[in-house]
């Protein structure tokens, strides 16, 4: 054999020792001492095998790893093609395993040890995103690998690596143009995809190493972002962490364990390696032996402990194979970890063997439920497409039908509105005639407040000498009585007003609701509509603002039938009776509860109480003092008709206004509305706004394409259930 091959065949026998410890190779037997590899005469995988030292290494591989390609690839394989294929998402959470490490803790180095190649190393943040690093064993002595990531400006690039060599500048190029800080950091993640001889099949992510404190040039909250990174990873359950801590450092102090504990406190899904293991002080080796032993803070997945390049080695040229060769040798003769080397808990080769068997099983065992959360987000994304609809009708004939069929669902949604017969889902701000009843009340109110203005004796005083010409004693002056109901229609013709227009701009905002419901596809359709039935509304607006112009001037000339309002009067003059009865008892018979009542009364009560006790059919005493109680009298008398008729015009003006907003906003509005609609669905250019939002396009293609995506995810799934 020629030295190349010597190389690669030392590179097998580690690789082999390793399969033999599972079973997986117990038939062959590689000679340590030399590079002859012992003849195998026994049929594996249906084929009988010789093996001599002239046998190529491709033959001999491939029939030492074949059965570890049947049980392991398959599944990892299975996760990476569901990643590939985009399906996880905050719905979905695959399997996998992720590094977490202080800064400068040997992440990179981990990495470096177990796939073969050289990622960038240095001081500061070198892992300035996350880096997915698919390994994949191949057949063949050839070497190949490409990276995949999303650049600042979102341009999705995919690149080859022709040589190992190159990965750690292609890497930090592809960090480069997607972060435009050199010392800032991304989610993003970036996928780069190994295949060689000499790996195993195992997918890992390598996460930003742990800074507390930002160097020069670096973002305040570096640590805030690089935590935020880390638990967007650690917090799924499927997620295997792999903590990264020195030998040589206080596990109490390492950050990324203390991350570890907060997700995952009972260490069900963490698995620590301790790096370093030369640098550590004398004497401190018995806690480290500890530690791995899961003595100190337990982990179910328990420790393992490797010695990888350092940066002296780096500048010396170790090669990655060299460095295996001298971490065995390390471990081997170390009193101290050459048991645990023996035992499998130390070295490169059995971490590698242990991190692919735990992701085996951590994806058979999370299978059932990967399959579950993918029929889930099926479900929700055959509901979102379904809600989209099939996109717009493309002949005239078609699109004319739509048009039809769109005016007729806002007309009959909106007569079912103006009946009060209201959907489950309709808003409280839609359901017209609840706050229809609410603002007529609340009119009535207003309306109503403004009565106690209309027995003021002292302006109806004025008013009578005012107004005072050819008349009979004892008659009240008609032009009088006119005055003052003017003036009470002019106080609230502005307050009616503001309420109708209100409640019309309600039945707007209503109507456009249910348009935007029914065009909400359609952005041209639906401005176009809203302008047409904006336009229909005013109109209706218009007529029914007219309408009550003319109720409110008919309330001008004062009329009432006598039987009406004398039933008004008799009532009013029955109640004044007993009431006047009732404030002479407590003014002569109980003056000290009378005089507290007093004081606590307004002027406007007063005067009633005054006029209710100096009626002077009934207190003579009060006629004698008061020259003038006769002209009272008759100052009392007209605030009282003026105060009923006021009354009378107020419940007849409010009934008429809500009857008249009833009849133009919710009967004929909609028979308007029909008409309307249906005349501007016949326009010829009606039809060329059937264009759907761009932006539903895309929508409905990326749903139609994540559903595809599951379908072929769920085959997969499907295939390693049965």
């Amino acid at each position: 054999m020629n030295r190349s091959e010597n190389q690669k065949l030392e590179g097998l026998k580690s690789w082999h020792r390793r399969l033999a410890r599972k079973s997986l190779m117990r038939t062959l037997y590689i000679s340590p001492l030399s590079n002859e590899v012992k003849p195998i005469n026994r049929e594996w995988g249906g084929t009988y095998c010789y093996q001599t030292p002239e046998m190529k290494l491709k033959d001999l591989y491939c029939i030492i790893n074949k059965p570890f390609e049947e049980n392991v690839r398959p599944i990892i394989d299975l996760v990476d093609n569901l990643r590939e294929l985009g399906l996880e998402n905050d719905d979905i959470s695959l399997p996998s395993i992720v590094v977490v490490g202080d800064q400068s803790s040997g992440k990179s180095s981990v990495l470096e040890a177990i796939s073969g190649i050289q990622l960038p190393r240095g001081t500061g943040i070198t892992t300035r995103c996350p880096l997915e690093l698919k390994l994949r064993h191949s057949n063949n002595s050839s070497w190949s690998a490409k990276i995949r990531y999303k650049t600042f400006e979102g341009e999705e690039l995919e690149k080859v690596i022709h040589h190992a060599n190159d990965v750690g500048a292609e890497v930090r190029k592809s960090q480069d143009e997607m972060i435009r800080n050199v010392k800032d950091i991304s989610n993003q993640l970036i996928s780069l995809s190994v295949v060689s001889y000499d790996i195993p099949d195992l997918s890992i992510i390598d996460l930003p190493g742990i800074a507390r404190l930002p160097a020069k040039g670096q973002p305040l909250d570096i640590y805030t972002k690089i935590k935020n990174i880390i638990k967007k990873y650690v917090e799924k359950e499927c997620t295997i962490m792999l903590c990264v801590i020195p030998s040589n450092q206080d596990v109490a102090t390492n950050e990324s364990l203390n991350i570890a504990k907060e997700v995952d406190p009972h260490g069900e899904r963490t698995l620590g390696v301790l790096t370093k293991p030369d640098l550590i002080d004398k004497g401190a080796e018995k806690d480290v032996l500890n530690l791995i032993k899961n003595e100190g803070y337990h982990l179910k997945k328990g420790y393992s402990i490797i010695k990888c390049r350092s940066q002296v080695d780096i500048e010396n040229n170790l090669s990655v194979a060299e460095s295996r060769q001298s971490e065995h040798d390390f471990f081997i003769n170390s009193e101290i970890f050459k048991h645990l080397y023996e035992n499998g808990m130390a070295g490169i080769d059995n971490l590698t063997e242990k991190l692919s068997n735990e992701l085996v099983f951590h994806i058979k065992s999370n299978l059932p439920n990967m399959l579950h959360q993918l029929e889930a987000e099926k479900i929700n994304s055959q509901i979102k497409f379904d809600e989209l609809g099939e996109g717009p009708p493309q002949n005239d004939s078609e699109k004319q039908n739509l048009l039809f069929q769109i005016g007729n669902s806002i007309v009959r949604l909106f007569e079912s509105v103006s009946k009060a017969e209201y959907r489950k889902s309709l808003p409280e701000e839609h359901r017209l005639y609840s706050i229809f009843y609410g603002k007529i009340e609340k009119l009535n109110e207003i309306v109503e407040s403004h009565h106690k203005d209309y027995y003021n004796l002292e302006k109806i005083g004025q008013e009578l000498k005012s107004q005072r010409g050819v008349e009979l004693p004892g008659f009240l002056p008609y032009n009088v009585c006119k005055y003052f109901i003017s003036d009470f229609l002019d106080t609230i013709t502005d307050d009616i007003i503001s309420a109708v227009v209100d409640i019309c701009f309600d039945v707007l905002n209503t109507i456009s609701y249910i348009v935007e419901m029914f065009t909400s596809n359609y952005p041209d359709l639906r401005n176009a509509y809203l302008i047409k039935v904006k336009n229909l509304h005013f109109e209706m607006q218009k007529t029914c603002k007219e309408a009550l112009k003319a109720i409110l001037h008919q309330q001008y000339f004062p009329f009432s039938i006598d039987k009406t309002y004398n039933k008004m009067s008799a009532r009013e003059d029955k109640d004044l009776e007993i009431a006047s009865q009732n404030e002479r008892n407590d003014r002569f018979c109980r003056p000290h509860l009378y005089k507290e009542k007093m004081e606590n009364i307004n002027l406007f009560q007063r005067q009633q109480m005054d006029s209710l006790i100096c009626e002077p059919y009934h207190c003579m005493k009060c006629l004698k003092e008061n020259s003038e109680g006769r002209i009272q009298t008759k100052e009392r008398k007209m605030a009282e008709n003026v105060t009923n008729y006021v009354k009378l015009v107020s419940s007849r003006l409010v009934d008429n206004i809500a009857m008249t907003i009833i009849f133009h906003c919710f009967d004929q509005f909609p028979q308007k509305l029909r008409i309307g609609l249906q005349h501007f669905a016949t326009e010829s250019s009606t039809k060329q706004l059937i264009a759907e939002d761009p932006s539903l396009v895309r929508q409905r293609t990326e749903l139609q394409s994540r559903i595809e995506r599951i379908n072929e995810g769920l085959k997969l799934c499907e295939q390693h259930l049965m």
